[in-house]
């Protein structure tokens, strides 16, 4: 079972974070899990302090004009939301893996969420003049000459390299089925929430249907920072500043389809396992432990890009999936989505039959 983490961010950064336990518990402070054994049934959540570390924006989460959210909504009047697991998530039964723990939870991070340069720095110098090659411009020099090839007892040091050494990868690469994998089983559960089908904790309630529900779809872009940011191993969340983040952990190995989607299915679990409320507004109470659903079935995100590393170093967790989300959702105040009629606040199309506009 995979160790979740979750949290976010909303317009304003003056709401006070929420712990609560999932399957491991979870640090009320800051925006990293603490890691488990994965061979223990507990999960670590992470519940975040938005006024340290969510760098609140005054952004419109339905703004999916650029990568940071407008402030013309007048629902964006909620405060980040930290990290929100449970130690009740009795999720849908997904395939078992060696560890019974699971977390995760949709992120922001960077100071200037319009930056979408890639994290990474270019290793390659052109203009590195470092050590240059002795003069031999003065005839009565009799300095040490240049080391030669002639020479197989040389052993004086070389030229130091200009280029630096490329990092380790832990990351898979993603193919198309994967791609697939993670967006329909994100697509499957919204289509049952869009039409009044998901269960509201547990004895057979049920969620109101959605009038505004926008059907997923992969971004490459938001997969390569997801990539770039589970290759640092770091198992916590990026707080990159503009985009949702999930995470999860787990202690055997996967390949990158059955880890999206065993994430996939533990993540939306959380809604039967623990309920939410019928009015649909987010709020720190209605926020804990569930998280990682609330960002899969926010209404205007309509984006994904997913990666997977594993054996990373330093860590018992051999399986570490990072998805992020655009746009992102978790703003305290406003709704998960509005209830009403399947595609009746749509624009401009919406596929009937699955409830999800295009």
């Amino acid at each position: 079972m995979f160790l979740l983490l979750t949290l976010a961010f909303a317009a304003f950064a003056e709401s006070s974070s929420s712990s609560s336990s999932s399957e491991s518990s979870e640090s009320s402070e800051e925006c990293s899990s603490e890691e488990g054994n994965p061979g223990t049934e507990s999960e670590t959540t992470t519940v975040v302090d938005s006024d340290e570390n969510c760098n609140a924006t005054s952004d419109n989460p339905n703004d999916e004009s650029s990568p940071v959210p407008s402030s013309d909504s007048p629902n964006d009047e909620s405060s980040p939301v930290p990290s929100s697991d449970s130690p009740n998530d009795e999720s849908s039964p997904v395939p078992s893996s060696d560890s019974p723990n699971d977390e995760s939870s949709p992120v922001p991070s960077s100071d200037n969420p319009n930056d979408e340069s890639s994290p990474v720095p270019s290793s390659d110098n052109p203009n590195d003049e470092s050590s240059p090659v002795p003069s031999s411009d003065s005839p009565n020099d009799e300095s040490s000459p240049v080391p030669s090839s002639d020479n197989p007892n040389d052993e004086s040091s070389p030229v130091p390299s200009t280029t630096a050494p490329s990092s380790p990868q832990y990351t898979l690469p993603v193919t198309e089925e994967d791609k697939n994998a993670a967006v329909q089983c994100h697509n499957k559960f919204r289509s049952e929430l869009a039409l009044g089908n998901s269960l509201n904790k547990t004895g057979g309630n049920k969620m109101p249907s959605a009038s505004n529900m926008r059907k997923m779809e992969w971004d490459d872009n938001l997969a390569k920072f997801a990539a770039e940011w589970a290759n640092k191993c770091s198992i916590s969340h990026s707080w990159n500043g503009w985009a949702g983040e999930n995470l999860a952990m787990n202690g055997g190995t996967f390949t990158n389809k059955d880890a999206f989607e065993y994430a996939c299915g533990r993540w939306w679990g959380e809604l039967a396992a623990l309920g939410f409320p019928k009015d649909l507004i987010l709020t720190g109470e209605s926020f804990s432990g569930i998280g990682h659903w609330t960002q899969m079935a926010w209404a205007n995100t309509d984006r994904i890009g997913c990666a997977m590393a594993q054996n990373c170093p330093n860590t018992n967790w051999k399986t570490y999936v990072v998805c992020w989300y655009y746009a992102a959702g978790n703003y305290f105040g406003a709704p998960v989505y509005e209830a009403g009629e399947p595609c009746s606040k749509c624009s401009p199309k919406c596929d009937k039959a699955i409830g999800l506009c295009q």
